[in-house]
């Protein structure tokens, strides 16, 4: 590809053009129906972004927001379904326990203690604290935020590429509630059920629940003995209960609890390179393991408001936590000699403390906030193969340094005259005798014995380490993390004018990492007995366990995934270090009139350095970005339209990239380094109510990125760089068009028909060993159709997800693109059932 410019300020004059053109053509649409009032308009969204309640069409951020009835109307159960329809966001998330989304092609995929997410995840007001408790279904949502750009000064911590804030439903003294079932293909069952009350006249009561349910979506066509269990199974259950005390007149406390089961499986792909065609990435997986995904998530939460004249104090107290164990299969087929799983097994737990005091007036509004943070992470990663597994890698490893395009499927199924050559057992071989390895140090210690290792001593090694279809072998990494945060900020907006706001944000941040890392070896070569003497001569017998020189093992600790020992048994490493920073945003709105707004921005974001959670490394820097931002906000014909746009562009300093990366001769486990990169955009918004009956939407979003700088990682090919090319998991191209149709009849029936289209650009995956692997654009049609009474008091839908049955892949890569097989992760196929809901 052509590298793009390499600085920041190059981006500006194409960027300020496209802003300046997107803000004319939107004061020159046609201003027809002005003057008359059809007595319909879109909904108000009502948002907290800058930690006051406002219309979503008043606040100067780029943010997508999603009501509770749009979120079921769109057929979103998760943060994941909805990122489908944001543009700048992808989610795609086949892991629960490790999500990571990404906001305009910043995201952090490391699943390790050591690091934390670049998008920052609230829910209700609370971080969330790491990607283990970061993606839940939904529970009695109210509505969701996604805010694009650093949110550091508005949000906290690590939301240097925005955040998403969900909140849920609170208290009130109406006694009220809602049953809603859900039934679909692939055995899908879902029941939520929600009652609110006014227990006095001071103290009200929330409650809700759901169980959720479904069959795997993915036969195992394999011939061992998980053959025919269906994969990617869904079972988990959610409750959340809210109890709203009201001792005065201006003062709210609110007492928060939520608790969330996950048991499904484990992340579910099959390998992109051992199958025949692409096409079979979509046909019945062959796998080993189907693995499995245990979760818990708790969090309690405690929000004091106390309104003073024209002062509001709010304290946020709270405590949560998560623990999980999941295992996952790695190279994504069932053949033996390629068999690899991960066992990630993690608890969490966080406390934090914000406190906040709100001003507003006619022409001041402002903000001051402190907020504490700590969490403790202790995680443990076993990695398990054999060592028939790790007779392939080697064989692999060989047919890389031959050029080979595919050196899985080649060592799969070598053609003449490689196929003497690159069989079980050879690879090993070529281990063991490799200049400078095992056999070479045997026999320096053999020497002195006249012993020495020949040609027989090696094929009976090999034949004792591979075995009847090789040996178990294990490995694992301890690791834990505590981490400490502090921070100050603040927010004030004056109003110069009528029109013409100016807002200036401020936040000092600190963090503080103590971490510590263990890993020893447990796994062994094996050296049986000596057959003959180093050089020619009688032959002879000798037990190297009878020799007494410990030069002469029979046993040879090893690690080939954690190539280094690190501390002992009961005796890890230590490490610390801390960052801090201090981040400003200046945001200019202007209001051309009433129902036109131009925004601009420059905000800059921070997110804490850390530390590799599979390696023994020093800690990585923390990051730093520049965002410039200009837009467009207007509500136009009366309310009926709704037309947003933004251009931005962004510099990214020390940006924390995760890519798979070890020594030559070792299995590759994933590890953090920084690099730097630049990124523009574009993104548009488009909602109209053409008729009472007929709202239309679209929105788009362009992105552009590219690495400045890459530091190498240890095992890159000699002049190996990402230099020049684009960040991980960001399509340049990505849109989407809804229309909906209602039809009124029988006096209280109304009959919504909806549509909704996706469509996803090509991606590309940088994080693996090598060049990026491309995955292709996709699209997605939903649709769905809802009976419901005029009064909102039942409904009935129809609905289609993924109506075209379209066969796309959410992601390709994994620990097993080490053995050169990469796991393919595809996306939902059709999915279609009926949702009833009664609301009393």
């Amino acid at each position: 590809m052509t590298p793009q410019k390499s600085t920041l300020s190059q981006f500006a004059p194409s960027a300020l053009s496209l802003a300046v053109t997107t803000i004319l053509t939107t004061l020159a649409l046609p201003t027809m129906a002005q003057d008359d009032d059809l007595g319909f308009m879109l909904e108000e969204i009502v948002v907290t972004a800058q930690k006051r309640a406002e219309s979503v069409d008043d606040v100067p951020i780029t943010i997508n927001a999603f009501a509770a009835d749009g979120i079921r109307d769109l057929g979103a159960q998760n943060v994941n379904d909805l990122g489908t329809f944001i543009p700048g966001v992808e989610t795609n998330v086949g892991d629960t326990s490790q999500a990571s989304f990404s906001i305009r092609g910043i995201s952090t995929n490391d699943f390790g203690s050591g690091s934390d997410p670049a998008v920052a995840v609230y829910v209700d007001g609370v971080y969330t604290g790491h990607g283990g408790s970061a993606l839940f279904n939904f529970n009695d949502i109210d509505r969701v935020e996604v805010l694009k750009g650093p949110q550091g000064t508005l949000f906290g911590r690590n939301a240097a590429a925005g955040a998403i804030s969900i909140t849920t439903k609170a208290p009130s003294q109406e006694t009220e509630g809602y049953a809603d079932v859900q039934m679909g293909n692939f055995n899908k069952q879902k029941i939520s059920l929600g009652f609110n009350t006014g227990l006095t006249d001071t103290l009200a009561l929330r409650v809700s629940g759901y169980v959720n349910s479904r069959d795997g979506i993915i036969k195992n066509a394999s011939t061992n003995g998980i053959a025919g269990d269906t994969l990617w199974i869904e079972e988990d259950q959610g409750l959340v209960a809210a109890l709203l005390w009201q001792p005065s007149e201006n003062t709210d406390i609110t007492l928060r609890t939520d608790y969330n089961q996950d048991d499904s499986d484990g992340p579910i792909g099959s390998s992109f390179t051992l199958t025949d065609s692409e096409d079979e990435l979509y046909d019945n997986y062959t796998t080993d393991n189907a693995g499995y995904n245990d979760r818990i998530i708790r969090g309690t939460s405690l929000t004091i408001s106390h309104a003073m004249d024209d002062y509001t104090f709010t304290s946020i107290t709270a405590k949560r936590g998560y623990e999980f164990h999941q295992n996952e299969e790695e190279d994504g087929t069932d053949k033996t000699r390629f068999f690899l799983t991960t066992d990630t097994i993690e608890k969490q737990s966080q406390f934090s403390q914000e406190f906040r005091l709100n001003y507003e007036d006619e022409n001041l509004k402002w903000f001051l906030g402190a907020s504490y943070f700590k969490d403790q992470i202790d995680q443990t990663y076993l990695v398990d193969a054999t060592t028939l597994t790790l007779d392939t890698f080697f064989l692999v490893d060989a047919a890389k340094k031959l050029g080979i395009e595919n050196p899985a499927g080649f060592v799969d199924n070598p053609p003449p005259p490689y196929d003497t050559v690159f069989t079980v057992g050879n690879g090993m071989g070529g281990f063991l005798t490799s200049p400078g390895g095992i056999v070479d140090q045997l026999n320096a210690g053999l020497a002195p014995f006249g012993l020495g290792m020949g040609p027989t001593d090696i094929v009976n090694a090999v034949g004792a380490n591979l075995g009847m279809g090789g040996r178990p072998w294990q490995e694992a990494m301890h690791n834990s993390r505590e981490l400490t945060s502090y921070a100050v900020y603040g927010d004030v907006t004056y109003s110069f004018t009528d029109r013409l706001d100016a807002t200036f944000g401020l936040r000092w941040s600190k963090d503080s990492k103590d971490f510590e890392i263990q890993s020893n070896y447990t796994n062994a070569i094996l050296i049986p007995t000596l057959s003959g003497p180093a050089t020619g001569g009688a032959s002879v017998s000798t037990d190297i366990l009878a020799l007494s020189s410990p030069l002469i093992p029979t046993q040879i600790p090893f690690g080939l995934i954690f190539f280094d020992e690190i501390g002992t048994a009961g005796n890890p490493e230590k490490k610390n270090d801390s960052w801090s920073s201090v981040d400003p945003r200046l945001v200019v709105n202007y209001a051309m009139t009433d129902d036109v707004m131009l925004f601009g921005s420059i905000a800059k974001g921070y997110k804490a350095g850390g530390f590799n959670s599979l390696g023994d490394d020093p800690s990585f820097e923390n990051e730093d970005v520049l965002n410039l931002e200009v837009g467009v906000k207007s509500k136009l014909m009366d309310g009926r339209m709704r037309l947003n746009a933004s251009v931005y562009q962004f510099e990214y300093d020390n940006l924390q990239i995760l890519k798979l990366s070890g020594p030559a001769g070792v299995i590759p486990t994933y590890n953090i380094k920084n690099a730097d990169a630049i990124g523009q955009g574009f993104e548009f918004e488009w909602q109209f109510m053409a008729t009472e009956n007929l709202m239309l939407g679209a929105n788009y979003g362009y992105v552009t990125t590219e690495y400045t700088r890459y530091e190498q990682f240890e095992g890159d090919a000699p002049g190996f760089t990402l230099k020049g090319e684009p960040l991980s998991s960001m399509p340049e191209n990505k849109f989407n068009a809804m229309a909906e149709y209602s039809m009124h009849f029988a006096d209280d029936l109304v009959l919504r028909l909806r549509g909704d289209y996706n469509y996803t650009g090509e991606r590309v995956n940088n994080s693996g060993v090598g060049a990026g692997q491309d995955i292709e654009d996709f699209q997605v049609i939903n649709a769905r159709a809802t009976l419901e009474n005029s009064a909102g008091d039942w409904s009935v839908a129809l609905y289609a997800n993924n109506l075209l049955d379209e066969e796309y892949l959410w992601d390709i890569g994994g620990t097993g693109d080490g053995l050169g097989s990469p796991v393919a992760t595809r996306g939902m196929p059709l999915m279609y059932g009926v949702q009833a809901r009664y609301n009393f």
